[in-house]
């Protein structure tokens, strides 16, 4: 979990190292995802939700399922790690969109 949430605030600060720098070029849009709301850019999906940009990707093997989103407008990120086969999309998307 630590690793995970230092990539996460990696990938929030545009102005840090030239590495972050770089990361943020990943999350740029590159395609549409078929609907309005999603677009792909490098590895990563984005999403407009609740007014709200959320750069996310998920997975899964073997029983667990694993979340990353963030805002990098309010510089928000949330991460989920669960042992289900179930989906813990939502469970992200509420705690990145929430308010305040």
């Amino acid at each position: 979990m630590h690793d995970m949430l230092r990539f996460a605030r990696g990938n929030l600060d545009p102005a840090g190292s030239r590495l972050q720098r770089v990361m943020q070029t990943t999350h740029e849009r590159r395609l549409s995802a078929g609907r309005a709301e999603m677009s792909i850019g490098m590895g990563w999906h984005i999403r407009h939700a609740s007014g709200r940009v959320v750069v996310w990707h998920n997975g899964g093997a073997g029983g667990y399922r694993t979340w990353i989103g963030f805002d990098k407008s309010r510089k928000v990120a949330a991460i989920v790690l669960t042992n289900s086969t179930s989906s813990n999309d939502d469970l992200g998307f509420e705690l990145v969109t929430r308010p305040g």
